[in-house]
């Protein structure tokens, strides 16, 4: 089952790497024969079983699928049912709030990535997204997994704000 995972893990940083390029192209990637909401369905619940079994290295590939998936739905080259977004947020929600000793560190880090990059999809719209931030700081240091991904988003936002022309931002005003 290991090296499954390990395999699964290269082959989704393998895509990720694809994506990259084809977004370089403008070219995207082609559609695959399933519906994107099935297959984030399938990663969800070999991640729930996963979770469950307490199988780390299938945990962290399988969310390592997600980050895949959550960028190709940013960059529109797929599309997910909400039904299947809320099933996916909740299940986060429950790694980022679990204690760092029963999911491990990696799984934290990997779902944080997760959210960040489907910041949109599981946030679309700024009101949702300053009502996030505002409970990651209000919650503090309640979790590491809380304080891991505080600090991502508010990197991410930092880096945001640091790359963009603040002329356009004055005319704007």
């Amino acid at each position: 089952m290991s090296s499954v995972a390990h395999h699964i893990a290269f082959l989704c940083r393998r895509l990720d790497a694809r994506m990259l390029v084809a977004s370089v192209e403008n070219s995207g990637i082609p559609a695959t024969g399933s519906s994107d909401s099935q297959n984030m369905s399938r990663i969800c619940s070999v991640l729930n079983t996963a979770v469950s079994e307490g199988q780390q290295v299938v945990t962290v590939s399988m969310l390592v699928a997600l980050q895949t998936l959550m960028k190709r739905v940013c960059a529109g080259c797929a599309e997910i049912d909400d039904s299947s977004v809320k099933e996916t947020r909740l299940l986060l929600w429950k790694l980022i709030c679990a204690p760092v000793d029963s999911v491990g560190a990696q799984v934290q880090l990997e779902t944080c990535k997760v959210l960040k990059a489907g910041l949109e999809v599981f946030y679309p719209n700024a009101v949702e997204r300053s009502a996030l931030l505002m409970l990651l700081l209000s919650e503090g240091g309640s979790t590491s997994g809380i304080v891991l991904l505080l600090d991502l988003l508010l990197t991410d936002l930092a880096e945001n704000l640091m790359n963009s022309d603040p002329e356009v931002s004055l005319k704007g005003r």
